[in-house]
C-alpha cells in the first residue's frame, strides 16, 4: 500500500492503530500523518522507519505520530507499545469530557506518560474529592479549599472545562453553613 491508498483506506473504515513505514510511494507516512491530523483525527499513528537516527524520530513526531519506531520492530517492542496503548484506551473513556488533543500536545505524544497522567488524576482525585466533603462537613475549610485547589490545577493539566469551572467556582466561593446547601450542588 501506498501512502495515497492509505489515507483513502483510513477514511473509508474505522481502525484502532495505523502503524504507517515513512518511507512509501506517491505519499510518505509524515505526509499521511500531516493530513490525517488535518482532518482531526485522533487515530493513534505509529510511524517505522529504517533510518536510526534521532531526527528522524523527531520528524515523525512533530508530523503528529504518535510514536516513531525503528526497524526492525522486534515482536517484544510490539507488544510493550501495543499495551500501552491499550492501558490508554481502557483509561480515556472514563474522562469523556477530556481534550485528548490538547493531551496529547502536553505529552507530545507520549502514550505512557499520558497513561500516567490520567491514572494520577484518578488516583488524586479518589483521594481528595472525598477529602474535600468530609473536610466540608468537618467545618475545616482550610483542607476543604486545598483539596479542591488540587483538583482544580488536575483538571487544568488535563483541560476538563466543566471540572475547571466547577472547582474554580468551590475555590471562591466562602464556607459557611450557609453555603454549604449551594456546594453540594456543584
Amino acid at each position: 500500500t501506498d501512502g495515497v491508498q492509505a489515507l483513502h483506506k483510513v477514511s473509508m473504515q474505522h481502525y484502532d492503530l495505523l502503524i504507517t513505514d515513512v518511507n512509501m510511494p506517491n505519499m510518505d507516512g509524515f505526509e499521511l500523518t500531516r493530513k490525517l491530523r488535518e482532518q482531526n483525527s485522533s487515530l493513534p499513528i505509529w510511524g517505522l522507519t529504517a533510518n536510526a537516527q534521532a531526527n528522524e524520530r523527531e520528524k515523525g513526531l512533530n508530523c503528529g505520530m504518535n510514536l516513531c519506531l525503528f526497524k526492525p520492530l522486534t515482536l517484544d517492542v510490539l507488544k510493550t507499545h501495543l499495551s500501552q496503548l491499550h492501558q490508554v484506551a481502557h483509561i480515556a473513556p472514563q474522562y469523556r469530557h477530556l481534550d485528548i488533543e490538547a493531551l496529547k500536545n502536553n505529552t507530545a505524544n507520549d502514550l505512557q506518560l499520558m497513561q500516567e497522567i490520567l491514572m494520577t488524576f484518578q488516583h488524586e482525585t479518589h483521594k481528595d474529592l472525598p477529602a474535600a466533603f468530609h473536610a466540608l462537613e468537618a467545618g475545616d475549610n482550610r483542607t476543604f479549599h486545598q483539596c479542591i485547589h488540587r483538583i482544580h490545577g488536575a483538571a487544568n493539566i488535563l483541560n476538563l472545562q466543566k471540572l475547571i469551572n466547577i472547582s474554580h467556582q468551590l475555590e471562591i466561593t466562602p464556607v459557611s453553613d450557609d453555603s454549604k446547601p449551594e456546594i453540594l450542588k456543584l
